[in-house]
């Protein structure tokens, strides 16, 4: 015979535990900073500090774009990043070291 036991707060029945709503308020995981935001930065940096797709463009350009151009960016680097953790895990698998 196999006996499961589920440890539940007070006042929460087991299926609450088992799924869990997130609250209201919740921030999402991942999100993408407003071109607001990033003004200042921008503004501040000199032009040689400006990524190559963005030092070509008007600074009145620059907030239409934005969104496009960080949204790829963030692709480009969880790509990257996605790469990075595989090629830890095939040379972990081949070599034994990461």
């Amino acid at each position: 015979m196999l006996l499961f036991v589920a440890a539940v707060a007070p006042g929460q029945t087991a299926v609450q535990v088992a799924s869990p709503t997130p609250p209201v308020n919740a921030v999402p995981a991942k999100i993408n900073l407003p071109y607001v935001d990033a003004k200042p930065v921008l503004e501040a940096l000199r032009e040689q500090l400006l990524p190559a797709e963005l030092r070509a463009r008007a600074p009145r350009d620059l907030e239409s774009i934005w969104p496009g151009w960080v949204s790829r960016h963030d692709a480009e680097i969880r790509a990257r990043l996605d790469r990075g953790d595989e090629d830890s895990i095939i040379s972990l698998l081949l070599f034994g070291v990461t």
